[in-house]
């Protein structure tokens, strides 16, 4: 399989560690937080799961093939032409249908 992104540009996206506002254990969240947030383990997360991470100290840590996909590290010019989506409203049905089917 090839991954191409489109010349007209793509759509990027973001997964979110937040806290809830009335969360029981913040002390133990940001402990986590940080735990994943260390090079050696954002560095893990590229592996496993194959999404680019917020700490670039990781890519010190992943092997040239993981460093240098551009599937997981779009170069530049991609980026520039990429959008994150924001709320799509009832729209997101059709996403999730199509996602689903993508997935069998």
């Amino acid at each position: 399989m090839h991954y191409l992104y489109p010349e007209e540009g793509t759509v990027f996206w973001m997964d979110n560690m937040v806290i809830p506002k009335h969360a029981e254990n913040k002390d133990a969240t940001y402990a986590f937080i940080n735990v994943l947030m260390k090079p050696e383990n954002q560095a893990v997360l590229v592996e496993d799961i194959g999404y680019a991470v917020p700490n670039l100290g990781a890519l010190k840590h992943l092997p040239d093939a993981l460093r240098n996909s551009e599937v997981i590290f779009p170069p530049t010019e991609v980026k520039q032409k990429g959008q994150f989506l924001s709320n799509i409203g009832k729209a997101v049905s059709i996403y999730n249908q199509y996602w689903l089917e993508l997935k069998k």
